[in-house]
């Protein structure tokens, strides 16, 4: 039985980046056309930095440096496995002849790479790190692919949804990523100081609790005082509620 550790699930994305680069590779050979080319070139360079990517956060895996990403992780190998199977269905085919099918295909295959796993580990770079990861350009990319299915005269309402169904499709899989990231933070451990109750943050700085939560969520803190301090600092006052009952 196939490990369903992250290592696991790294392996299977960076199967899917490979996938992709072949694909685009295949578009710029097959082309007849010098813009043409030049252009599935860009998109299997794009594709190939990610593979980058990919390798730099296995080699962190191998060092012990993420912990709880997944929640549960056999259930995201499991998703992705399935969408491996989806993305060998499409591109069976090899590379399409017509230049408006191979931007659909295209489409297709960046549509199914968009599952949430892939912002979620987008994130543990510039957690861990700060090198820019792939999520920075992403846009870009989708950007270019529609760019270029315009400049083929691709146009219309059907078309106009379909480029605005993928970029929403994105920013909900950015915000599940964030959520996600939120969650794995909230699991972990806080140090906090046994006397001032101040927290040590990721760059090893104490600051007030307040102002941790407030940088990482989208809170605000209201300040009273329980019965229990009431009772210790404030003990006339406790004493006056007690007589008025």
């Amino acid at each position: 039985m196939a490990s369903h550790s992250l290592k696991h699930i790294l392996s299977i994305c960076l199967s899917l980046e490979r996938k992709a680069v072949d694909f685009y590779d295949g578009l710029s050979t097959a082309s007849d056309r010098k813009d043409l080319r030049e252009f599935w070139k860009t998109m299997s360079l794009q594709e190939a930095e990610h593979i980058r990517y990919w390798n730099r956060l296995a080699e962190l895996e191998d060092q012990g440096a993420f912990l709880g990403v997944f929640e549960h992780p056999e259930i995201t190998a499991g998703e992705l496995e399935k969408l491996s199977g989806r993305i060998d269905s499409l591109l069976q085919t090899g590379p399409p002849d017509d230049p408006l099918h191979a931007v659909l295909m295209a489409y297709r295959l960046e549509f199914m790479m968009m599952h949430p796993a892939f912002p979620a580990l987008f994130y543990l770079m510039d957690e861990k790190t700060g090198d820019p990861s792939p999520e920075r350009g992403y846009r870009e990319h989708i950007g270019g692919l529609i760019g270029q299915a315009r400049r083929l005269g691709v146009s219309g309402a059907e078309f106009e949804m379909i480029a605005d169904l993928m970029d929403r499709q994105w920013t909900v899989a950015q915000e599940l990523a964030r959520r996600m990231a939120e969650i794995r933070e909230l699991r972990t451990l806080v140090p906090i100081c046994s006397y001032c109750k101040n927290v040590r943050n990721d760059k090893g700085y104490w600051e007030r609790v307040e102002k941790y939560v407030e940088d990482r969520y989208p809170a605000e803190f209201s300040h009273g005082i329980c019965p229990d301090c009431v009772r210790k600092h404030f003990p006339e006052f406790y004493e006056d509620e007690r007589e008025k009952k």
